[in-house]
């Protein structure tokens, strides 16, 4: 499982135009191509929870982002125990997805204007040390302060209290 995350991961890192040009003879990537044949189904889909647990849409309990929390997160755990910087941002980020997906973004002054958007707090370097995935509306629990007061105050949580942070949004 971890060979194959990571040929998607490098694939995604060195791109070719076509996905079989990493097993070519004059674009053969060695690292891909001894560990994944060429005739490997690349239609798949990727589930990282048990799909017969799945609660219907439209029912209580319903999470869009079921298939992949576990590794989400088990993704932010382990973000949350790289040491912190001093100067902090939350932003939000554009992840850039053009499949069929229920809470996908469109924001229209963006270089990637379409995608998933996410919530997050990031250094100075550009290390992620938590993320929201916003999944659409009503996703955001909303209190006394609107929807993004809301995240800014849990991203902001995991910041230490009483020493020297900057935190800006």
């Amino acid at each position: 499982m971890g060979q194959f995350l990571g040929i998607h991961i490098l694939m995604g890192i060195i791109k070719q135009p076509i996905i079989s040009q990493h097993w070519g003879r004059a674009t053969r990537l060695s690292l891909i191509a001894y560990i994944m044949s060429r005739h490997w189904p690349f239609e798949y889909f990727f589930h990282a929870n048990d799909i017969h647990l799945t609660v219907p849409k439209g029912q209580d309990g319903y999470d869009s982002l079921f298939k992949l929390q576990q590794m989400i997160d088990g993704l932010r755990v382990n973000l949350k125990k790289i040491p912190a910087e001093e100067r902090q941002r939350i932003d939000e980020q554009m992840v850039p997805y053009k499949g069929r997906l229920s809470f996908k973004q469109y924001l229209k002054d963006i270089p990637n204007f379409l995608g998933i958007k996410i919530f997050s707090r990031a250094g100075a370097s550009g290390i992620i040390y938590d993320f929201e995935v916003y999944t659409g509306k009503g996703s955001v629990p909303v209190n006394e302060l609107d929807w993004g007061a809301e995240v800014v105050l849990r991203l902001a949580e995991m910041i230490p209290r009483n020493e020297n942070f900057k935190l800006f949004f």
